[in-house]
């Protein structure tokens, strides 16, 4: 993970280990992905495998977690759910929409493919 992203702080602040944040950020990445598409699987399973979608998956994670650092350091309960909240499949697929360079080259695999398996 890179050095600029605040997993430090936050896996501090909800007592998690490395293991459990990466988890649980890889784990709500698909239920994202569910919730955007849920009726095209193979979009979903596309996706879930582009370096592009989880690059950019990581970045918005990265200022959503600056986002709760701002937060939770005044508080001390409640954190695990707050951030869970701020991360849920639910809230995230009505405030950020994957950008047209992570669907291209997800497509572009797609069809690939598809061209390939003929």
């Amino acid at each position: 993970m890179n050095n600029n992203y605040p997993s430090k702080d936050v896996r501090r602040l909800l007592g998690w280990t490395e293991q459990q944040y990466c988890d649980f950020q890889y784990e709500s990445g698909l239920e994202y992905l569910q919730a955007y598409i849920p009726d095209d699987q193979h979009g979903i399973d596309m996706l879930s495998r582009s370096r592009i979608f989880w690059n950019w998956w990581k970045n918005h994670w990265a200022m959503r977690d600056e986002q709760f650092i701002s937060v939770a350091e005044e508080y001390t309960k409640g954190n695990e759910k707050l951030y869970r909240t701020m991360n849920s499949s639910k809230a995230l697929t009505s405030k950020i929409y994957p950008n047209a360079a992570v669907l291209e080259e997800s497509y572009a695999v797609m069809i690939d493919n598809i061209i390939n398996a003929y």
